[in-house]
């Protein structure tokens, strides 16, 4: 499991749709190639003057191991994004995500998750305008850390947000939010929490905070 941390960004919501903020993803994909450029430096046994590494995200990320493709995507946009930019829709999402597909478009639409709002009640409002699988893998980059602070009954309201999903997407929901809410909270959430919800919602939720001890395989 690789913990973000709390995504420190202005609270300030983008609501127009200037020139400016159009222009916004194409600046964060042009940052993010630079600094994996850096990253991925000269192969083994290549001399430091050999031609320029790959700094497109998608091709460098294309090329990891299956293990390391979330942390390759979760380290390009969460480490090169411009100031105070966020992700603020399902539309903003996709066009950071545009043209990948199967692993890589998972570990894209969760780490444009992570840049996304602050609070996982947010996110998971951001994350039902999605359908389909980009639905479960924009709920894999809820920053529930972030409310490591506050008293359990902001995490049963956060968890019921999957209410806004249907299907096998609201049940991965619950399992997920429930596992990674029980690892915040030392496994206590598994007794106090699950046991508030429905009981199809209690079930997942359990079942994920069951298996809090294996791999999260994310960044939050």
């Amino acid at each position: 499991m690789m913990m973000s941390g709390a995504v420190r960004v202005k609270s300030a919501r983008v609501a127009s749709k200037s020139t400016a903020q159009q222009a916004a993803p194409r600046r964060l994909l042009a940052g993010v190639g630079v600094l994996l450029a850096c990253l991925a430096g000269p192969a083994r046994g290549q001399a430091a003057e050999s031609p320029a590494p790959v700094s497109d995200p998608r091709k460098l990320c294309e090329a990891q191991a299956p293990l390391f493709v979330k942390a390759c995507w979760y380290r390009a946009f969460l480490e090169s994004r411009p100031a105070g930019f966020q992700t603020n829709s399902a539309a903003s999402m996709s066009r950071l995500c545009a043209g990948v597909r199967g692993l890589q478009r998972d570990a894209c639409i969760t780490a444009a998750s992570v840049i996304g709002p602050p609070d996982p009640a947010d996110q998971l409002v951001v994350c039902a305008q999605f359908h389909g699988p980009d639905a479960l893998s924009c709920v894999h980059g809820a920053k529930v850390q972030n409310l490591l602070r506050y008293p359990p009954s902001v995490y049963v309201g956060v968890i019921r947000g999957c209410d806004r999903f249907v299907g096998a997407t609201r049940t991965g929901c619950y399992e997920w939010l429930g596992k990674t809410i029980s690892v915040v909270t030392n496994g206590r959430f598994r007794d106090s929490g699950c046991p508030k919800l429905a009981p199809a919602a209690r079930s997942a939720c359990i079942a994920g905070a069951s298996a809090m001890n294996g791999p999260l395989v994310t960044f939050s």
